[in-house]
């Protein structure tokens, strides 16, 4: 039994809502962030969710376009270890 729930819920309450509004990083090697949820909301309002389901850029094609639109996608992580134009990695 709980001595004091609406101070534990208020705790647990004010805990989640400091980490909904944390910045910082959740993976550095990754280049993988976390901004606060309101932040979040906006950039989806914004500019929209990325297509995650858009195909690899082929061996050689602009790498860097398909990286920026979904950094952490499959499909950028291919366009990374594909070789590029002249046999060269």
């Amino acid at each position: 039994m709980q001595r004091f729930p609406e101070d534990d819920l208020a705790a647990f309450r004010k805990a989640e809502e400091q980490e909904l509004n944390k910045v910082g990083w959740v993976d550095r090697t990754a280049g993988i962030a976390r901004i606060p949820i309101e932040d979040a909301m906006w950039a989806i309002v914004s500019h929209g969710l990325p297509n995650w389901g858009q195909p690899a850029p082929a061996a050689g094609a602009d790498c860097g376009l398909g990286e920026a639109e979904i950094p952490r996608a499959p499909q950028a992580a291919r366009c990374r270890t594909a070789p590029a134009q002249g046999g060269r990695p």
